[in-house]
């Protein structure tokens, strides 16, 4: 018997090949803001609308599917002229170095607190396009993902916690940069 393979598409982040006849069945595409590639599963991702048409914020969450943790090396976003992890304070931010994802655990960059920087952006972001964004692992590889543009509103909801990322949640603590 010959089976036909059929390429699937799962978003920007992940591509298999499945048989032809299993792809009814395979071929539900993940949520807005998400992906999943080598043990790495990237959720909930969001860039709120920005105030300044130069810089933005991400927020995402990485879930480590794996027994071995993982490490976000880096960040690119084809629109801004550098991506990084940061930690927003009380009065400052400063850069993350690289973002430890420990085994089945997870770590959550969230509004008031961790974010991805888009900095230098080549125009202005609109609500309900996507901000493409490869994320580079040490043990995961490139896990690409749209982040979805949404309105402003969505942080201050998130903030007053009636977002979808609970309020007060506490910042992670990944250390300082140390080459990002």
């Amino acid at each position: 018997m010959i089976t036909r393979w059929r390429r699937l598409g799962f978003g920007a982040a992940t591509l298999a090949l499945a048989p032809a006849s299993l792809v009814s069945v395979a071929s539900a595409a993940p949520a807005a803001g998400s992906a999943t590639h080598g043990g790495i599963q990237v959720t909930g991702a969001f860039v709120p609308l920005p105030a300044s048409p130069s810089v933005a914020s991400a927020y995402l969450v990485f879930h480590n599917l794996t027994g071995r943790a993982d490490t976000l090396l880096s960040a690119r976003a084809p629109w801004a002229s550098q991506t990084m992890p940061m930690s927003e304070g009380a009065t400052s931010m400063t850069m993350l170095g690289p973002v430890r994802i420990p085994p089945h655990g997870r770590v959550a960059f969230n509004p008031g607190h961790d974010h991805l920087m888009l900095q230098g952006l080549r125009r202005k972001l609109k609500v309900g396009e996507r901000v493409e964004v490869r994320l580079h692992f040490r043990h995961a590889g490139t896990v690409d993902v749209a982040i979805p543009v949404v309105p402003l509103n969505r942080i201050l909801d998130t903030e007053s916690g009636k977002g979808a990322v609970k309020a007060g949640a506490s910042p992670t603590t990944m250390g300082h940069m140390a080459g990002m």
